[in-house]
């Protein structure tokens, strides 16, 4: 054997197999954590049987589509809120103290079943004039109330 043949030989064997190294990628426990979050999120996700869309603007080309104005017939009854504040009911009326007053007070303004202290009727608009500073969670509590006190025609308008 020459000594450039057996110095080739060494040199192979120091640097080992002519072929990389390869890792071997096992994807078993990666599907199985993304089962387990999955898991984890369909069960502490909370559903609310009340959720629901309503249309609460339209665009200027459906405005036009439609074919009718969108004139109110109504004064529209409206609720302004302010950060760190009870909602107010702009107007003669009992201002709330918390947004669940609000919600008994709009429960019974509302025209049903021979209600003979009615002062509105279901489909009467309501608009909340929330200021720029009100968090969105307090705006979607007040919006909740409403809906749920049984009123169909709710609004957002820029104080």
């Amino acid at each position: 054997m020459s000594k450039s043949t057996r110095h080739t030989r060494i040199r192979g064997e120091l640097r080992g197999s002519a072929q990389p190294f390869r890792v071997q990628l096992a994807i078993t426990p990666m599907i199985d954590v993304t089962f387990l979050l999955l898991i984890y999120f369909l069960l502490t996700t909370n559903f609310a049987a009340d959720e629901k869309q309503f249309r609460t603007a339209l665009t200027p080309d459906e405005v036009a589509s439609s074919g009718n104005e969108l004139v109110l017939e109504q004064d529209p009854l409206r609720i302004r809120l302010s950060a760190g504040a009870a909602p107010r009911i702009l107007g003669p009326y009992r201002q709330p103290s918390d947004e669940l007053d609000l919600e008994r007070f709009l429960t019974d303004a509302i025209a049903n079943h021979g209600n003979p202290n009615a002062l509105f009727r279901p489909d009467h608009p309501i608009l909340v004039l929330p200021d720029d500073n009100v968090p969105w969670e307090h705006v979607v509590v007040v919006f909740d109330a409403i809906v749920r006190s049984g009123y169909t025609s709710v609004g957002f308008a820029n104080q």
